[in-house]
């Protein structure tokens, strides 16, 4: 609330938040309150919206339509976006430590340089993004459509387990300790990926040495799958 003060009285006004279209300008939402944190935007319909730089900590986006959306530099900590519309949305150097993106439809969205250790996106349909330089450390990814674009990101004890990374390109990321059981990774590129003590995707722990099959001239796991 914020208060305005005229001779002899004091008058009360409710504060609001108006989120806008990231072009044109216009309103597209009125959310009572000086602040979007925390705030309840389940299904809320939010095409093309400017959100980038906001407080956006513990908010609700659950089904939520951010298509187009731009997160540039929000802070996203805590949130949830389970089942949202993300395609196409910027996520550029956000903050996104333990978010829940559950089921999300995120086709071609921009994670670049973003933190989102200990995030979780489980099922998430997240094909052609670009992760290149996030922080994804322990981050949850099974059973995702993980066709995307990974260059040089931390992903440091992720569990990949069943994802889809088919064509993926993992060059330069750090995958170790990472879980990759049963993933598919046909025509993935892994050129100076770190591998130490992953699971890959046959079941086998990996390791900083090259094992002894390795050395009699065997194909890596990797390329078995592009075979």
């Amino acid at each position: 609330m914020s208060i305005l003060r005229s001779p002899g009285r004091i008058d009360w006004k409710p504060t609001q938040v108006d989120i806008k279209h990231r072009e044109t300008g216009e309103v597209l939402l009125h959310v009572e309150g000086n602040t979007l944190a925390g705030m309840n935007l389940q299904r809320s319909r939010l095409l093309h919206a400017d959100l980038s730089e906001m407080d956006l900590t513990g908010t609700d986006f659950n089904n939520a339509d951010l298509r187009f959306a731009d997160l540039t530099g929000a802070n996203l900590e805590g949130a949830i976006l389970s089942g949202a519309a993300l395609n196409e949305a910027i996520f550029i150097r956000a903050k996104m430590s333990d978010v829940n993106l559950t089921d999300v439809y995120a086709v071609g969205a921009k994670f670049c340089e973003a933190r989102m250790n200990g995030s979780v996106m489980r099922y998430a349909k997240m094909s052609e993004c670009d992760f290149s330089g996030a922080d994804l450390m322990k981050a949850d990814m099974s059973m995702a459509d993980l066709r995307c674009r990974f260059n040089d990101a931390t992903m440091i004890g992720a569990n990949l387990r069943s994802a889809d990374l088919t064509g993926a390109n993992l060059v330069g990321a750090n995958l170790s300790m990472a879980n990759l059981h049963d993933a598919k990774m046909a025509d993935v590129s892994l050129a100076r990926a770190k591998l130490d003590g992953a699971i890959g995707p046959l079941g086998q722990r990996m390791g900083a040495k090259a094992s002894p099959g390795a050395r009699r001239g065997k194909r890596p796991w990797w390329q078995l799958w592009g075979s």
